[in-house]
């Protein structure tokens, strides 16, 4: 299962206008942000319609020439406005070129190997996919989720939590694209086949339009892959400003994981080296702790001097693959190794994955799921 930084983004409907294909209403939505408390409700400043995000397809990675392909062909439309015919077409990087929005016949193109709906736009040697929100949605939940063994519930939770983090980023003016579709944002799969989805697709289609809401806001819904028995909260997990719907909650539902318990031991070398410290490591204490028990400070100390860092930062640094969380139980230094022995797979911040579908398994719902990790938020509509 993938761990996330989650976020994402969008332009208003699909909308280019003819001297800009890749125009998004941005200005117009910041005009129209203004009613209550100082804010209007989303579907106040989408006037009730499903809009696109504007997703980055960074994971394609460098590319000099790639080929663009729909059934049908594509209305290819040029920044002045003009627009023609075309087949199957090689696009190659140019960083001066006038932007192009290549918008398939049929609403379904394939760059290199991967398919996508919506429309392809290049810009500033940029592949920005618009696409609608909901399609969005089902693609996060293929790239984000153990498939095929997600409950519809816990699919429905996930699904509001990623709509949520992308309409966030929806409100930002962002000139090119709101997200990328690595776990920068949120890992976007597109339309990359994924094995028994109907799950995936009952729950985003059940809970169309709906996202969770804190200080008449869309919540930037943080979410990870496994609690270990108890999520924390933003400052302890991601070194950000406190979040009051996310503080952490017990969960005892992800012992399902097989990342609930680990171990791991590490070179006291390697802790120096990716410290950029000298001589031996001599010390490696949590100094402060936070919800759920999590590494919120520690100190190391070696023979060349002493560094305080962020928990979650440190796990980071020394790679967030390999030490799984900072949710430790045990931290052992033996004078060569460090032995950590820990819980969890993640920040620990907001929606705990496999604690959704443990919850979901035993019959909570959707709703219900998601409210649990987000304590104090709503749930509204915005189209």
């Amino acid at each position: 299962m993938r761990y996330f930084t989650l976020a994402c983004a969008l332009c208003v409907l699909a909308c280019s206008s003819a001297s800009n294909p890749s125009s998004s209403s941005a200005s117009t939505r910041s005009s129209n942000i203004s009613t209550r408390s100082g804010q209007a409700t989303v579907a106040q400043i989408y006037g009730g319609a499903e809009p696109n995000v504007r997703v980055e397809l960074k994971s394609i990675g460098a590319w000099d020439k790639i080929a663009l392909q729909a059934k049908g062909g594509f209305t290819v439309t040029e920044a002045s406005g003009a627009a023609r015919k075309a087949e199957s077409i090689t696009l190659t990087r140019n960083p001066d070129a006038s932007p192009v929005r290549y918008k398939p016949s049929e609403g379904v193109f394939t760059l290199g190997k991967r398919t996508y709906s919506g429309t392809l736009v290049v810009e500033e040697g940029r592949l920005v996919n618009h696409v609608p929100l909901e399609n969005y949605v089902l693609g996060v939940l293929r790239g984000e989720l153990p498939l095929p063994k997600v409950p519809k519930d816990a699919a429905a939770a996930q699904a509001i939590a990623v709509r949520s983090y992308t309409l966030h980023y929806l409100l930002q003016d962002s000139p090119v694209r709101d997200v990328n579709d690595t776990t920068m944002y949120q890992v976007y799969a597109g339309l990359r086949y994924a094995p028994a989805d109907a799950a995936l697709r009952a729950g985003v289609n059940e809970t169309r339009g709906r996202y969770l809401v804190w200080k008449n806001a869309p919540v930037k819904a943080y979410y990870h892959s496994t609690c270990g028995g108890s999520t924390t909260d933003v400052p302890t997990g991601l070194n950000r400003e406190s979040v009051g719907c996310m503080t952490g909650v017990e969960c005892d539902y992800c012992t399902i994981s097989k990342y609930y318990k680990w171990e791991l031991t590490l070179p006291a070398e390697f802790i120096r080296s990716k410290l950029g410290m000298k001589g031996g490591v001599q010390k490696f204490d949590v100094t402060k702790r936070g919800p759920g028990n999590r590494a919120a400070e520690v100190q190391i100390v070696t023979e060349g001097g002493k560094q305080d860092v962020h928990g979650g930062e440190l796990r980071l640094r020394l790679g967030g693959s390999r030490v799984r969380s900072t949710r430790w139980s045990t931290v052992t230094l033996d004078g060569t190794n460090l032995i950590l022995k820990g819980n969890g797979w993640g920040h620990g911040v907001g929606l705990c994955q496999m604690g959704a579908i443990g919850r979901a398994r035993s019959g909570m719902k959707g709703d219900a799921i998601v409210l649990t990790y987000y304590a104090g938020a709503k749930i509204e509509r915005a189209y």
